[in-house]
């Protein structure tokens, strides 16, 4: 069995945990490999399971999906008016 710095060799890398599995010297923070950590690794990328979504990625108004990583969108039910407000 092969062993290198206290990891199997072509171990499976479990994301986020602060550990290197697979002995490559790093622990896997960008899963889906947009060039932003996720936010569960001290990043700022919203959603590390799509490469379109990241801090900077061109929003797609109305699709239901927060591309940038920006404020959260609010699921709105028409005619109703939220008593909610969002402050920048």
């Amino acid at each position: 069995m092969w062993m290198m710095l206290g990891t199997l060799l072509f171990a499976p890398e479990i994301p986020y945990d602060g550990i290197d599995q697979d002995g490559d010297g790093a622990d896997l923070v960008d899963v889906d490999g947009d060039g932003f950590y996720s936010e569960l690794a001290g990043g700022s990328d919203c959603n590390d399971r799509d490469a379109d979504v990241h801090p900077g990625a061109t929003e797609i108004a109305d699709d239901g999906i927060e591309q940038d990583c920006g404020i959260p969108l609010v699921p709105q039910v028409p005619g109703w008016d939220s008593p909610w407000t969002i402050v920048e």
